[in-house]
């Protein structure tokens, strides 16, 4: 496909683009993501941001029922954090860029794989048109290699959460190291109980964890219901929105059949879901 005009994408072509992993966000208009199509259709950089464009092979089709050739991908350490293996950048018009650190140019660095990493950044860039964070990580560790990082690395939803419990560690163990001057101090209750909060802040976050991955379930197990034809129906939920996915999973199908049949004029994206799963 070439130029496409605003208001005259036809269900084929919605299904071609959803097939390429070119999705609409949840607010993006139909001028808008023809505007973002053209963009990437005209994109021959050999760099964005000074950073060298690597050619890949994405092999995720099956996973996310979207073979995104079309994601730029590079190989730098520039602006990682020390314990990020990989980052998706998004400039402009919602363009994402996948950068892995130099390590994994040798196909694996530390624990991970490249595909394994390759996959989790892939979902991050398709869904680079969505701001949709409260599960968003956990899609994106869903079929990671092993099961402990499925589970846990979804723990911390953000860089910021992770900044955060590691200033919490520190300034109890502050605290602590410094807790011996104070031991006929009225204030000791109050230092003890800084002392625990990394510990609150972690239990508060497995308990989300817990709970998210369980509305995720369910809405899994609702959307094999209502597309009855796709034996793997992740590829449908990574293109929900947090509201929806959390809809999916406490609704009855005859609800969620009414809200899909009120979203049909509204939403680009739903009707792209249809086109490509029904």
């Amino acid at each position: 496909m070439n130029k496409f005009n605003s208001q005259t994408l036809s269900k084929e072509e919605l299904k071609s683009l959803g097939e390429e992993g070119i999705i609409p966000g949840p607010d993006e208009t139909e001028a808008a993501f023809v505007k973002r199509i053209d963009i990437l259709r005209s994109q021959k950089k050999q760099e964005i941001d000074g950073k060298i464009l690597e050619e890949w092979d994405p092999e995720c089709g099956e996973l996310y029922g979207a073979s995104p050739k079309w994601i730029p991908m590079t190989y730098s350490n520039q602006g990682l954090l020390p314990w990020q293996g990989a980052a998706l950048w998004v400039f402009g018009e919602k363009i994402p860029l996948i950068q892995l650190r130099k390590g994994f140019k040798k196909g694996r660095f530390l624990f991970y794989s490249r595909d394994e990493v390759l996959n989790h950044e892939t979902l991050h860039a398709l869904r680079a048109a969505f701001d949709e964070p409260r599960f968003e990580e956990i899609l994106a560790y869903e079929h990671s290699a092993s099961r402990w990082r499925q589970f846990l690395g979804p723990l911390f939803r953000k860089p910021s959460h992770a900044l955060f419990f590691i200033s919490l560690i520190l300034i109890s163990l502050g605290v602590q190291m410094t807790s011996l001057f104070f031991l006929s101090s009225p204030f000791l209750p109050i230092i003890r109980v800084v002392a625990v909060v990394p510990f609150v802040d972690l239990a508060f976050r497995f308990a989300t964890l817990i709970k998210d991955r369980r509305i995720l379930k369910k809405a899994l197990k609702k959307l094999s219901q209502i597309f009855p034809n796709q034996k793997n129906t992740f590829p449908i939920v990574l293109r929900l929105k947090d509201s929806e996915i959390q809809r999916f999973a406490s609704q009855p199908v005859e609800k969620l059949l009414e809200y899909l049949e009120a979203e049909v004029p509204k939403s680009l994206r739903i009707r792209q879901i249809l086109a490509q799963f029904c």
